[in-house]
Order: C-alpha cells, then structure tokens, then sequence
C-alpha cells in the first residue's frame, strides 16, 4: 500500500484504528475517545502487516460508492472499520458518507475451484 503522499483522512484513520482502547469496557466512549495513540500499531497497520490492512478510495463526480471484501480468518480476533473524510473548507456539510457493513460466513471454509 506505499503511497508518496498520504491524505489527512488516512492518516486520521491510521491513529483511530492504532490507539489503544482505555475504557473498561473496551470500546471508545465520550471520556476516553478513541484510546491513545499507539505509533507502533499504527505503522503496523501502514505496514500492512499480517492481519491488518486499509483501503483508501477518493471519490469523484463519477464515483458515488466504494464496496470492497475483507476476507477474515479464524486467527483474526479483531475487525475495526473506519470512515474518515476530509471536507472542503467551508461551513456547510459537504460530504454525507454512510457506512454499510454486510457480511457472509462459510463454515465449511474456502471452496476451491
């Protein structure tokens, strides 16, 4: 996934989904956000190291829907998804972005062809 230059929005995802969750009940809330920032699970993400992994799709006119698949494995515990945008300067909403999450499970694992 080397980018020469990376938006303020996957940046901004990186550390969300890097930090560390401080609420007891181990997700973010009002007194804690997001966690703190952890910088080596972050760059592992950017990494794309096992297990982890981002997507990054820049919209134009043309373009009004992103879909993408995750596979996920039995030795993955965690799946976190994040919708980051970066708006124009401007004091109107710009952009109303609506995340949709489906899923499909195979118990009887990858079917070969």
């Amino acid at each position: 996934h080397y980018q020469e230059f990376i938006s303020a929005a996957l940046i901004k995802a990186l550390l969300i989904n890097g930090a560390e969750i401080l609420s007891s009940d181990g997700h973010p809330d009002y007194h804690s956000g997001f966690g703190r920032v952890n910088a080596a699970n972050s760059l592992s993400i950017a990494c794309g190291d096992e297990g982890t992994g981002f997507r990054e799709h820049k919209f134009s006119k043309d373009s009004k829907q992103f879909t993408t698949e995750v596979l996920l494995r039995p030795e993955h515990t965690a799946f976190k998804v994040t919708l980051v945008w970066t708006d124009p300067p401007g004091n109107l909403l710009k952009n109303q972005l609506r995340l949709v999450l489906g899923y499909l499970i195979n118990k009887d694992g990858p079917k070969s062809a």
